[in-house]
């Protein structure tokens, strides 16, 4: 007997049991798509359609199609899992690299390819945005009534300016007392001494009061008796008919000074307009013509000075002189053992170089008297000097040295009153010699009379917010043309000359109050690039305020005077 069965998922089914021998394609006939859909297995053996069976058992199996939940299935779960729990980073190469290195290697590669990139976009962008920054702008507006505004909008505020002159003296009811002339005074040319600094108990020469310029209230004084601008000789005008004045009320903007400087000026009115004291355009002055500041006739033989400019000096074998100079470091003088009255600058270990309106100026009392020189300060307002540098350790130098002035040596040529201030030039003896250090080194003398253009000075005087400052400032000036220097102060009846030069100019850069004495300076490289610094000028005067642009200040200049400072030291 021949039992035919299905397999099922539930288990194995008999559907037919035959007696006689069966063909497989028999069985086929009988049951439709048999071959396609069923394995055909006889007595546990799988059998063609050609194969007769005659007992046994014929199993009829369900074929299964696309393999999912297969075999194949079970071995990607498996792969994914291993994936998952394996450290393919750790793994090596064919080369014995490990992956992880050359995925590195992989990852920086790329991100060097795309930084040239990035900086080429950076670049672009940055391009762009320039340009448009440049690009004019598209709208344009154009206002008459604004325009027309615009162009009168300088003679308003002149006219302003003159009505606030009218309302600032409208109150004074008294007539100007010309007895009191002496007391109100205007400091014209700034000899550097600071004035706060002398004992107001110390009684000044008479003469002193020649040389203070009266007060700018010259109300009915006459035509030519009134001090103007540079303390020049003035008549007193209306401000429209003066155009040294008017470019002053047409500069723009308007500063505070100006208009201090404007208010000073003014002498009268004319009705309701109000009248300055216009300076007067005068060539020179007679020798018996008094000048508004003090005494300006010149002294006999004034030019005795050296004046080549090929002059050349040796110092190597100079015993009074030092051979290891040029270290800038300028000094502080001491008057009545109290006050810092001027700058100046070692150039021996017995000298210090200074200027003589330090030692004898016009406007000193008769008890003025130099005490002492300080050596090696930086910081007046600590008792030693301590910076922090870049790993923050604190770096602190020697303490000061003080030491006392046996002798002061003003140049025998100097006169106090002479308006120019030639030979303001005076060596200071000291005590004892100085012991030269890392913060105590003397400054070189020059040796010929070339030098760069970039010129420096250094002190302790007064800065822009006019205050004196408590550490050594250094600041770069330029060298000023020689011909208009002589021309911007001669228009203020000073006459400069040889043994004096002229630097700065530029707006609030400038040497100030309580730099009188100091050095002007230069660095001279040799041929193997070292350098020394070399006081080619001493601070003498200037205009005030100080840093006034077009006015430069005014040094004596050293080159000229080394005959004199080498006749005057001795051992």
């Amino acid at each position: 007997m021949l039992n035919i069965q299905i397999s099922t998922a539930s288990g194995i089914k008999q559907i037919l049991a035959v007696n006689t021998p069966l063909k497989i394609y028999e069985l086929h006939d009988r049951i439709k798509g048999l071959t396609e859909n069923f394995y055909i297995v006889h007595n546990g053996k799988l059998v063609d359609e050609n194969v007769t069976c005659y007992d046994g058992y014929v199993s009829i199996i369900p074929r299964l199609f696309g393999g999912k939940g297969g075999f194949g299935s079970m071995l990607r779960a498996i792969g994914a899992q291993i994936e998952k729990t394996t450290n393919r980073e750790a793994c090596r190469d064919l080369s014995g690299r490990r992956l992880r290195d050359i995925n590195e290697e992989k990852r920086l590669k790329a991100w060097i390819e795309k930084q040239g990139k990035r900086e080429e976009e950076a670049a672009e962008r940055k391009k762009k945005k320039l340009e448009r920054l440049c690009t004019e702008p598209k709208h344009e507006f154009k206002d008459q009534i604004y325009e027309h505004e615009r162009s009168v909008l300088t003679e308003r505020v002149g006219d302003a300016v003159e009505e606030g002159f009218k309302i600032a003296t409208s109150g004074i009811k008294r007539k100007y007392d010309t007895k009191d002339e002496s007391n109100k005074k205007k400091i014209l040319l700034d000899l550097d001494i600071d004035s706060d600094e002398l004992d107001s108990s110390d009684e000044s020469d008479e003469d002193d009061k020649d040389s203070e310029i009266k007060s700018n209230k010259n109300k009915n004084q006459g035509p030519t008796n009134c001090a103007s601008l540079y303390g020049k000789p003035g008549q007193c005008i209306g401000i429209r008919q003066c155009p040294e004045l008017l470019n002053l009320l047409q500069t723009r903007p308007l500063k505070p000074e100006t208009v201090d400087l404007l208010r000073q000026m003014q002498c009268d009115f004319d009705d309701v307009n109000p009248r300055v004291c216009c300076p007067i355009r005068r060539t020179s002055l007679r020798d018996d013509e008094s000048s508004p500041i003090n005494d300006f006739r010149p002294s006999p033989n004034i030019e005795n000075i050296t004046n080549d400019e090929n002059v050349q000096y040796d110092f190597s074998n100079n015993p009074l002189l030092p051979t290891n100079c040029g270290k800038d470091l300028s000094q502080r003088i001491y008057v009545n053992g109290k006050h810092t009255a001027c700058g100046g600058v070692l150039i021996s270990r017995r000298y210090v170089l200074t200027a003589a309106h330090c030692i004898k100026g016009k406007d000193l009392p008769k008890t003025w008297q130099l005490s002492s020189v300080r050596l090696g300060e930086y910081n007046t307002s600590s008792d030693r000097d301590c910076v922090t540098d870049d790993e923050r350790s604190v770096i602190c130098a020697d303490d000061p040295v003080t030491v006392e002035i046996e002798e002061q040596i003003a140049h025998e040529n100097y006169r106090p009153r002479s308006r120019d201030q030639k030979y303001d030039i005076a060596l200071l003896r000291l005590s004892r010699d100085v012991t030269f250090t890392t913060y105590i080194k003397p400054i070189c003398l020059p040796s010929t009379a070339s030098f760069g253009q970039k010129l420096f000075v250094a002190g302790w005087g007064k800065t822009e917010n006019g205050s004196s400052s408590n550490v050594k400032l250094k600041l770069v000036l330029p060298l000023f043309d020689k011909e208009q220097c002589q021309k911007t102060y001669g228009n203020a009846g000073v006459t400069l000359g040889h043994g004096q030069i002229c630097a700065g100019g530029q707006k609030d850069k400038d040497s100030c109050k309580g730099d009188s004495g100091g050095p002007l300076m230069t660095m001279e490289r040799n041929r193997n690039g070292f350098g020394k610094w070399t006081v080619v000028g001493v601070v003498s005067f200037g205009p005030l305020p100080c840093g006034m642009l077009g006015v430069p200040g005014v040094y004596s200049r050293v080159i000229d005077f080394v005959p004199w400072i080498l006749d005057k030291m001795r051992f």
